[in-house]
């Protein structure tokens, strides 16, 4: 081969390599209405792609987005536009920007519109930076922020505002949050379950309308207010259990789908539970459902001093015998040489099921909630524990379990051990130990039955602590650690 050959050959093997080395990072379209972008990096469309409102008119210093129409799969919402601060997004600017995949929101954020990301069908994730006064963002969602700074809460979350359309299958509401914003959920195609913590006590209009797969909700306990439409069009759902503190709900709010005014389809073909003489069930009555749409619970019976609640969920207490509970409490000095782990707050009391004066029989378990004697308590971060003898036995139940709660056969002393220190590894319930317990808990985090605070989560995980997800590996570790075995 001659030497002008070989350069050729060098020159062309070049320019190959060259070709082979960069086409793996240009994108087929960038930014704009010239096409999709592929690239996996998200991109910051150009100002064209937007429209906004200036305020205030006089003498304008920040900027609402109103319109976007750019076709990007990942976009960062600039923090500026026209040398105006982006500080809301309003009703329906993103509507129908069915490539959308992810959005960050821009720091300068203030204002999020009920309705900003509607029909974004295929919108798995939303991000923010961290230095967000106002919103904060958890595995994709949306949340606002308390940011009263007088407020004992403040920089928690409080309100969740938007979930994206595109997200699937269970999903747990944060303990925390006690709002959930007008159509945070709507037209959620994908998702299959929805559960919350108790702390929830609103659920604002048309929540969860036309989710059409959603086959089962829980309630917060404490909701007390279903928005107009909030659980419209929820064409799988068969049957919906209405908390007994629910004592305001919306023009059709549990309405599997309407035609018309005259023309009312209920989908809940299980039936809807409620507790009888409640708001609940005075406003299904009033609807004129069909008898066997309505399910009456058992009644519970509530301390009025307290507020604790017996809840009769097995029916064991006979119909037609009329009962009470008798709640007494308990100074901690009286019980405290007998508490097992630490603790941060502690509350105890006597408590005795009574029926015509005397002491009942049950012939089965009840359940006693305590959530309104400690309604700032972390469910699986309390402990309850009944006194047998000079001995606290655990009668809290699972680590998941909802609410505050004691599940027992008879009356007596129980002991109520709250914790907020999550600063041992392994340590999810925050008692000074680590123990089988802590284990169950990571479990059910790991299978996205339980939802641990954010202490809770750097606690439980063990095995990879650059990364925030909590997996089945972290389990089998702190097993090992609640053993008395090393983990590596």
């Amino acid at each position: 081969m001659n030497k002008k050959k070989l350069l050729s050959f060098i020159l062309c093997f070049c320019i190959l390599l060259s070709c082979l080395f960069f086409s793996g990072n240009v994108p087929t379209a960038v930014g704009g209405t010239t096409g999709v972008y592929e690239s996996q990096e998200p991109v910051t469309p150009p100002e064209s792609d937007f429209t906004y409102r200036k305020i205030p008119l006089n003498a304008p210093t920040k900027a609402v987005i109103t319109k976007y129409i750019g076709n990007e799969t990942k976009v960062i919402i600039p923090e500026t536009l026209g040398g105006l601060t982006v500080t809301g997004i309003a009703n329906n600017a993103f509507k129908e920007s069915t490539n959308l995949t992810y959005v960050k929101l821009p720091s300068t954020l203030e204002t999020l519109s009920a309705r900003a990301f509607s029909y974004c069908s295929e919108l798995t994730d939303f991000d923010i930076d961290a230095s967000n006064q106002t919103f904060t963002v958890i595995d994709g969602v949306v949340y606002r922020k308390n940011t009263n700074t007088e407020s004992a809460t403040y920089g928690k979350i409080t309100t969740l505002s938007a979930f994206p359309a595109g997200k699937s299958g269970k999903f747990t509401i944060p303990y925390g949050v006690e709002s959930i914003a007008s159509y945070a959920f709507e037209r959620c195609y994908n998702l299959t379950s929805v559960d919350m913590y108790n702390t929830v006590t609103t659920i604002n209009s048309y929540a969860f309308s036309h989710c059409w797969n959603l086959k089962e909700i829980r309630l917060s306990d404490n909701l007390k207010q279903l928005g107009a439409y909030a659980l419209a069009y929820c064409d799988s759902l068969t049957r919906i259990d209405l908390p007994s503190n629910l004592t305001n709900i919306g023009s059709d709010a549990v309405l599997g789908g309407i035609d018309s005014d005259s023309n009312k389809f209920y989908y809940f073909i299980d039936g809807i539970s409620c507790t009888q003489g409640s708001y609940a069930y005075d406003y299904l009555v009033k609807q004129a459902l069909p008898k066997d749409i309505i399910i009456v619970n058992k009644p519970s019976i509530t301390d009025n001093t307290t507020g604790i609640k017996l809840i009769d969920a097995y029916g064991v207490l006979p119909e037609n015998k009329t009962f009470d509970i008798s709640v007494e409490t308990v100074k901690i000095s009286d019980v405290k040489e007998l508490f097992p782990t630490r603790y941060e707050k502690a509350f105890a009391f006597d408590i005795d099921v009574v029926s015509s004066g005397n002491s009942a029989n049950l012939d089965g378990n009840v359940i006693f909630n305590f959530d309104a004697v400690c309604p700032d308590a972390i469910p699986s971060a309390t402990k309850v524990y009944q006194q047998i003898g000079d001995e606290l036995v655990l009668v809290s139940g699972l680590p998941h379990a909802p609410f505050v709660c004691a599940q027992v056969s008879e009356g007596g002393r129980f002991v109520i051990l709250i914790n907020n220190d999550f600063s041992l590894k392994g340590d999810v319930d925050g008692d000074g130990v680590v123990t089988l317990f802590d284990a169950k808990a990571t479990l059910f985090a790991a299978t996205k039955i339980l939802a641990l605070t954010q202490e809770q989560r750097v606690a439980a995980n063990v095995y990879n602590s650059s990364s925030d997800n909590i997996t089945t590996t972290d389990a089998q570790k702190i097993l090992r650690l609640a053993g008395g075995m090393e983990i590596k």
